[in-house]
């Protein structure tokens, strides 16, 4: 079987997190998935990441781009009370410019709506 690298694994593990419209407050429907995430990077402890935050396209630019911030940033805050060392993690946000979805629907809205991960080598 091919070898899993860590950027393999990294990709399994850290899925995006999704968040309600106009809100930054971690889901406690996606805090499963978060300590799942926590327990895999404590046992891999020299994995850096970037946090990216993302808003889905209604609300200004400058609106959605503090949007993004903070949900990266609750995200980050977050692991870090499950023991992950800040120095790991970066964030950016990107507001509405990275949609992985571009239909006018709430279905796709909520698709754009988070803080997504990015293994840094």
């Amino acid at each position: 079987p091919p070898v899993r690298t860590l950027a393999d694994m990294f990709k399994e593990t850290m899925g995006d997190v999704f968040f309600d419209y106009d809100k930054y407050a971690i889901r406690t429907t996606e805090e499963r998935k978060l300590l799942s995430m926590a327990s895999w990077l404590k046992q891999n402890p020299t994995v850096r990441f970037r946090i990216e935050g993302n808003a889905d396209e209604r609300g200004s630019q400058e609106y959605n781009i503090a949007l993004g911030d903070e949900r990266a940033s609750a995200v980050m805050k977050y692991l870090s009370t499950q023991g992950i060392a800040e120095s790991r993690m970066t964030t950016v946000s990107y507001g509405e410019e990275r949609p992985v979805c571009r239909e006018q629907t709430e279905d796709c809205w909520q698709k754009n709506r988070r803080a997504a991960f990015v293994l840094i080598p």
